[in-house]
């Protein structure tokens, strides 16, 4: 799944939405602005850094249900497993908490959207 389309699940998933907003420019001339409105209404130019900011990823996280969070931590686990020489099927409980300790915002956002049901392989 391309960045970008990761940014957009998450965003949308989390409550924002797409949006525009009109402004006057030093000319008096009317642009529109293409951003982003938070689950507040506030509006944002951009989206929270879900790939690369881990406070960002905090309130991915936060967000997950008492139920999806051990899914989370198990697709966080798969997701991470390779990149640290580890054998996902001989994971101890040790391996499991040093992932999910060092695990970058990227690899948190993957395991999100596989355990939320949003990753497509091709997008």
């Amino acid at each position: 799944m391309k960045p970008e389309a990761q940014l957009i699940a998450i965003a949308k998933y989390l409550g924002w939405r797409e949006s525009q907003r009109h402004e006057s420019g030093a000319d008096n001339k009317s642009y529109i602005t293409l951003g982003w409105t938070d689950k507040y209404g506030a509006f944002h130019k951009f989206t929270p850094d879900y790939l690369n900011d881990l406070n960002a990823c905090m309130d991915m996280q936060n967000s997950l249900s008492h139920e999806k969070r051990e899914d989370y931590a198990l697709e966080l686990c798969s997701v991470c497993a390779e990149d640290f020489g580890l054998n996902e099927a001989k994971l101890t409980v040790t391996d499991d908490m040093i992932i999910i300790a060092y695990a970058t915002a990227a690899q948190r956002a993957e395991a999100f959207l596989r355990t939320m049901g949003l990753w497509r392989d091709d997008a």
